[in-house]
């Protein structure tokens, strides 16, 4: 991929950080902006590790209660493996089903955690 010699890519897919995924583009000052590119998966795990914040501070990078960042990286795994599936490519041709889908899944694991 070519790329602007003032931009930075660090590609979180490859090595994610307590499950994080995603790509981001950085400029270099004297203005920074960064650019985030996720995928709809991507973006509910991340949405996911928010909440999961607000209730265990310091979740998203690897502090709180000792469940909770495995918990977080097995979440990660799991929708790595789902965003992979054909049924999944399918799916994302209707983003609002998967959504919805996703966030069942997502209201179900913050009730037992609860």
């Amino acid at each position: 991929m070519a790329m602007h010699p003032d931009w930075a890519l660090t590609d979180l897919r490859v090595a994610p950080r307590y499950g994080y995924r995603a790509v981001h583009f950085v400029t270099r000052p004297p203005k920074p902006v960064e650019l985030q590119i996720r995928s709809t998966v991507q973006q509910i795990w991340a949405e996911t590790s928010e909440r999961f914040e607000l209730r265990y501070e310091g979740v998203k990078y690897g502090r709180g209660p000792e469940y909770a960042p495995g918990l977080l990286q097995r979440l990660s795994d799991l929708l790595r493996e789902f965003e992979s599936t054909s049924l999944t490519r399918a799916l994302l041709a209707d983003r609002a089903a998967l959504a919805d889908a996703l966030e069942r899944i997502v209201v179900k694991l913050l009730r037992f955690f609860s």
